[in-house]
């Protein structure tokens, strides 16, 4: 999502669901979702990275670390969350975190809607799931 996008994004979720339900939050997991969809449409190492686990084939170098992919990325974005999302206990933050990891893995193998619409659905998954803040 662009920043030019960003206001009519803001408009349609303040359109579906009312200006009191309006969570940036929510937005920016969405980009971070389509970003992450678009990327993996387009680069078939990302893609193999995200959809292979520990037999895909991809030599071992690629790797820094011997953590599953899964790990080092929702440790990313768990740190990521706490920084920018400080409002969200740390077992809602979490349960959150590894949604919208294994979600957007999961629509990378086996996408079955458009980069945009997958991550509008995954980041309603992670709103709810993360719950209100405080």
């Amino acid at each position: 999502m662009s920043r030019e996008r960003l206001p009519e994004a803001a408009y349609e979720l303040v359109a579906e669901k009312g200006f009191e339900r309006l969570r940036m939050s929510q937005l920016a997991v969405a980009e971070a979702v389509e970003f992450t969809l678009t990327l993996a449409a387009r680069n078939p190492l990302v893609r193999a990275m995200l959809t292979g686990g520990v037999h895909s084939g991809l030599p071992q170098y690629l790797t820094t670390s011997s953590e599953a992919p899964f790990v080092t990325a929702e440790g990313a974005a768990d740190a990521h969350v706490a920084e920018t999302w400080p409002g969200i206990g740390p077992a809602s933050r979490s349960l959150a975190v590894e949604a919208a990891v294994r979600l957007t893995a999961s629509h990378v193998k086996q996408a079955g809607t458009t980069p945009q619409e997958s991550a509008r659905r995954i980041a309603e998954c992670v709103s709810r799931i993360a719950g209100p803040t405080r």
